[in-house]
């Protein structure tokens, strides 16, 4: 079901050590849940992007970057410049590396 369609992909794709990248408006979607949960359950690294209370995606984040407003348009471009800038650093880390 939907619900578990994303977790299913974490169990496929992640692995120990690894870092799932999980973006909730609300924090509180049950298919992004599942899958902060299954990445828990496999030693992965949990980050967190919601709104302003983090909702039951904060305490299953190891690091939650939650955009203080609850206004889902506002949030989701505090998103979109955070996905952003998390990939620039990501890059500059891998081709420094």
């Amino acid at each position: 079901g939907f619900d578990t369609v994303v977790s299913r992909q974490v169990e496929a794709h992640g692995a120990a050590g690894g870092v799932l990248l999980a973006i909730s408006t609300s924090g509180n979607s049950p298919s992004i849940l599942a899958a902060a949960e299954q990445a828990r359950r496999m030693d992965m690294t949990v980050i967190g992007m919601t709104g302003d209370t983090g909702g039951k995606l904060k305490p299953l984040s190891d690091i939650l970057l939650n955009v203080p407003s609850t206004s889902t348009p506002i949030i989701q471009q505090g998103h979109l410049c955070l996905y952003h800038h998390l990939c620039e650093v990501v890059e500059a880390r891998l081709s420094n590396g």
